[in-house]
């Protein structure tokens, strides 16, 4: 393994541990206590008579009275193990709950991220073949216009349109009731919910691909390489797809990592417009609820798959580019 690639490691290595440290301290800074969840289940329901004694005994139950210090390293050691702790909400294993409905989002995620690239990455090598033409303006007017729109808005116009007023899709869940529990039942089922939301990601994550790809294109396209390959008389198409793209690539990957984080953000807004039960769905429900390790697992679930990401980028990048590997 090369020196630069463990330099990568050691870097991302010391990125996690960062995040896991501001992901232990940041959710205490959000109002509410959770013994109130713990004794009452809900916030805002009927009180419990508790007396204080018993609630002390919740908190030291569940190491709440325990100076920050302590319970960091107990984090860390359960962490190491695999142990996100216990949610004081759904009185389960938060690995357990995280794990239902991330995968749930998982394929819309994937789903999106695919669609967009198919998207994206044609319209901007084509839009970069014909700069300043008619059709290249048409389309940086079109995804501007697209991209000015913000990702609940997308998903709002495609949940009204097709699944109120055309009912063609549903307008909310995973599944339906009815559908069986495996089969090629249940698989078209979750891929009937899964078309909208996918689509309202992909139209939005698609105008920034179409950017990354158009821009980077058509900087490449006036370097001296490109010129030497035009002069021996090589088509316009194999100077732009085997030339241009190919020295372009270490670039769009790096962006491409971007994207897949915007695309973790955008996700939140589109669940909550389809009611989609996956993680972000789970995170607003566990910030209502004041349940702090659980608001903690998803932060940590979030910043690792955004951090893994862009490490695979980098590796990509590594050895996509030989100027990185001469370095």
């Amino acid at each position: 393994m090369s020196r630069k690639i463990v330099s990568l490691l050691a870097q991302y290595l010391v990125l996690t541990f960062l995040v896991i440290t501001l992901n232990f301290f940041i959710v205490y800074l959000a109002p509410g206590n959770p013994v109130d969840v713990i004794v009452h289940g809900r916030g805002d329901l009927l009180p419990t008579v508790v007396s204080d004694s018993e609630k002390e005994a919740l908190r030291h139950y569940y190491g709440l009275d325990r100076p920050l210090a302590v319970q960091y390293l107990g984090y860390l050691a359960h962490l190491g193990r695999g142990d996100l702790g216990h949610s004081f909400f759904y009185h389960r294993p938060v690995t357990e709950i995280i794990f239902d409905h991330a995968k749930r989002t998982l394929p819309v995620i994937v789903a999106g991220m695919t669609l967009a690239l198919l998207l994206g990455l044609p319209l901007g090598i084509f839009s970069a073949s014909r700069r300043g033409q008619r059709a290249d303006t048409a389309l940086v007017i079109a995804q501007v216009s697209l991209h000015s729109l913000p990702p609940f808005f997308i998903a709002t116009v495609l949940l009204i349109i097709f699944a109120v007023k055309l009912q063609w899709f549903p307008f909310s869940g995973s599944r339906s009731i009815s559908s069986p529990a495996i089969g090629i039942g249940s698989f078209g089922t979750v891929l009937y919910h899964l078309t909208l939301p996918v689509i309202s990601l992909a139209l939005w994550e698609s105008t920034t691909i179409y950017y990354f790809t158009r821009n980077s294109l058509i900087d490449i396209m006036g370097e001296d390489f490109i010129l030497v390959a035009r002069a021996k008389g090589l088509s316009e198409r194999s100077v732009l797809i085997r030339h241009a793209l190919r020295a372009a690539l270490p670039t769009l990957v790096t962006r491409f990592a971007l994207v897949f984080g915007f695309m973790v953000g955008g996700v939140f807004f589109v669940e909550q417009v389809f009611s989609y039960p996956g993680i972000a769905t789970l995170a607003l429900s566990a910030f209502h609820n004041y349940d702090y390790l659980l608001l903690r697992g998803v932060f940590l679930l979030v910043a690792m798959a955004i951090l893994i990401a862009n490490l695979l980028a980098d590796i990509c990048v590594y050895w996509l580019d030989p100027r990185t590997r001469r370095a």
